[in-house]
């Protein structure tokens, strides 16, 4: 008990908290009140995506080199794809076999809906907010995973476009040169191989050469603070978009309520039996940050690019905005209660340190 009460007081987790409500619920109101206008969505995303998001994937890599941490992420990043592999597979097969009268045009768009969640803009920040590096590097390698199905799988069912090798070609190229993923790559190649790169004396210390962060730490300062923008930046895009919504025709559909819980509740339930599991037979050997990123990232509510690509392509748009809306409402909630149930659970002697 005393170590619950020692977790849901912990000063980090209120203040993120705290932090997100205030700020999405603010930005939620300039935005009914038509004070952010429409397009302030687009040009706040393109801030995120081009340059906080890629300068906080960066950063997450300019730390010193641990082995244990470094299993343990890459073990993180072979997890996270084996496990969108997984709910690929499971989901397809229940919607196949349980629910026939369901029209497969639909049945795309609920499996979209409930594997893709909003890692980017709100997991993520929150996490890194409350944690810091720690938990920064493994949770990027999720992200890495998130990224390689969200701009193949989810786009070519939504998009109605055959998975062939022409098309996923081109998928995979703006995967390859998505600034996101270049700055992650990068930086994950720097502080894997910082020990064997040349190096340079920083008060009495060496460090990589490519550490910038110490070796040039002036011309290095802008990327820390675009860094810092990513979560204040991504609370209001947040507040931007639910304030956008429909409450009445959200909280009335109940289709939108059942694949809300299952992509809120369950997806992340499931990835912490499994990966629980993993630990005791000794598959994999995850530290507790990379336990807790495995496992946090998937409580996230609904992609934000899910519900641009469902406008986009004319999918169910009006039930993928309520399904956005719900989960977000419901993650400000439920994240907080899984940060303080997995960070208690990482505690046992199970995960490494």
């Amino acid at each position: 008990m005393g170590n619950f009460i020692e977790v849901l007081t912990d000063q980090n987790l209120l203040s993120a908290v705290f932090s997100t409500v205030v700020v999405v619920l603010v930005s939620f109101y300039l935005r009914r009140k038509n004070i952010l206008k429409e397009e302030s969505k687009t040009v706040i995303s393109k801030i995120i995506l081009t340059l906080a998001l890629p300068s906080l994937a960066f950063d997450a890599f300019m730390s010193d080199f641990n082995s244990k941490e470094a299993s343990s992420a890459y073990q993180v990043l072979g997890l996270g794809i084996c496990f969108y592999l997984f709910l690929i597979i499971i989901i397809s097969l229940i919607f196949k076999y349980c629910f026939k009268n369901i029209s497969k045009e639909k049945k795309d768009v609920y499996k979209i809906v409930i594997i893709f969640g909003n890692v980017t803009f709100f997991t993520f920040p929150i996490l890194s907010d409350i944690y810091g590096h720690s938990i920064e590097i493994p949770s990027q390698m999720m992200i890495l995973a998130f990224r390689l199905f969200l701009y193949s799988y989810a786009f070519f069912v939504l998009a109605g476009i055959k998975m062939d090798y022409h098309n996923l070609k081109k998928s995979l190229k703006k995967i390859v040169l998505n600034p996101i993923v270049i700055a992650t790559v990068l930086g994950m190649l720097i502080w894997s191989l910082q020990g064997s790169l040349p190096q340079v004396n920083v008060n009495g210390v060496n460090y990589c050469v490519f550490r910038l962060d110490k070796s040039i730490p002036f011309l290095y300062a802008p990327v820390e603070y675009l860094a810092k923008m990513c979560t204040p930046l991504s609370w209001i895009l947040i507040g931007v978009t639910i304030g956008e919504s429909s409450f009445r025709s959200a909280f009335t559909n109940k289709t939108a309520w059942v694949l809300s819980v299952c992509r809120g509740v369950l997806v992340p339930l499931v990835m912490l039996a499994i990966v629980i599991l993993l630990q005791i037979l000794g598959v994999t050997h995850l530290t507790k940050y990379g336990f807790m990123s495995a496992v946090l990232m998937m409580a996230s509510p609904l992609s934000i690019v899910v519900n641009t690509y469902s406008v986009s392509f004319k999918r169910e748009e009006y039930l993928v905005s309520d399904c956005a809306f719900l989960t977000t409402l419901m993650g400000i909630i439920t994240l907080p209660l899984m940060i303080v149930f997995v960070d208690l659970l990482s505690d046992i002697s199970l995960f490494v340190y």
